[in-house]
């Protein structure tokens, strides 16, 4: 018992040793805290023969381990912005700027969002891997070219659009480029079978014959079930070069792209893109665009110029896919 006494002072085996930490620490916390139960065992028991510590103790570490770190404390009376983007993109460090009201940036993608709205009122609750999950209100929403094509993506931005959040574009150009699949006149082959909206050369298939578009139709059957497959069948174009037209608030852009390889696909393999002057009548496809869905701060148009010189206009777009050098102003 001597031994203990001297090497490690245990206060409650020492009949002569003071009570008052004892006595103050029986009245309860008012909030639990590593670093409290810490300062109670060292008042406690001391150990002379350690060596003596320096910096952050090992209780306050694991409290602060505990803390989400990634996240900062939201701004108090400041706006806050849903981006629906994927995380290769920070958007919050474009509004890093000093305004008179503060704007918080809240980013996820389409599958990391759950949404309870009304005609009054939006919660968004996101779930992300690493992260707690936050709710919030959103004063507006941005929808960025990375987001996902989701099934829950109409959803999600209807439910947006029934409670009023604000959005770049209207609601009618909005709405109008949900659903965009037309009837069209049966095509000549060869055809181009484009899956899911497919972008960057991905799921899009030439066929040239009607045998192998019979095989295309039992692959798709085999890899999608009902309502996961969107499928859109265009003519095919035996591309000289294609032009992107795009309009940022009353800016109009033009890039030229060819490719140098010897795919059908222009944006597949080897390319040269360029900016070039925007001429009227690109701009007036816009304006006729505008003119049907309603006013729109983004748009862009993608065009096919055939080796014959005739210019087919196979994609209309209310997200942007940033070119050339100016990609981080446009941003």
């Amino acid at each position: 018992m001597n031994f203990f006494k001297r090497k490690f002072s245990f206060h409650d085996d020492d009949p002569v040793a003071p009570m008052e930490d004892v006595a103050g620490a029986s009245s309860p916390p008012s909030s639990f805290s590593f670093q409290a139960i810490a300062n109670k065992v060292s008042s406690t028991i001391s150990a002379p023969t350690s060596p003596a510590r320096t910096g952050e103790s090992l209780a306050a570490a694991l409290e602060r381990s505990m803390q989400d770190r990634s996240r900062e404390q939201p701004l108090k009376d400041a706006k806050v912005l849903l981006v629906v983007d994927s995380p290769q993109i920070d958007w919050s460090k474009y509004f890093r700027v000093q305004n008179e009201v503060p704007i918080r940036v809240e980013q996820a993608d389409f599958p990391e969002l759950d949404l309870m709205c009304t005609e009054h009122i939006c919660t968004v609750e996101i779930t992300q891997t690493g992260r707690d999950p936050r709710a919030f209100t959103p004063s507006a929403a941005f929808i960025g070219p990375g987001a996902s094509k989701c099934p829950e993506a109409k959803a999600i931005i209807r439910c947006l659009i029934a409670a009023h959040i604000p959005l770049l574009n209207s609601y009618t150009s909005v709405v109008a480029f949900l659903d965009r699949c037309n009837l069209q006149p049966a095509s000549a082959f060869p055809i181009v079978v484009i899956i899911n909206e497919g972008s960057q050369g991905m799921g899009k298939v030439k066929v040239n014959s009607h045998e192998e578009m019979c095989d295309i139709e039992g692959m798709l059957q085999m890899v999608g079930e009902k309502g996961e497959l969107e499928v859109e069948v265009e003519p095919f174009v035996d591309v000289k070069y294609d032009l992107h037209v795009q309009k940022i608030g009353d800016e109009f852009k033009s890039f030229i792209r060819r490719g140098i390889s010897r795919s059908w696909k222009s944006n597949v393999g080897s390319n040269v893109l360029e900016q070039i002057p925007s001429i009227e009548r690109h701009k007036n496809y816009i304006r006729a665009i505008e003119d049907h869905v309603g006013p729109m701060s983004i748009c862009s148009i993608d065009i096919l110029v055939s080796k014959e010189g005739r210019e087919f206009v196979h994609g209309i777009n209310d997200v942007l896919a940033y070119f050339g050098e100016s990609q981080e102003d446009d941003r």
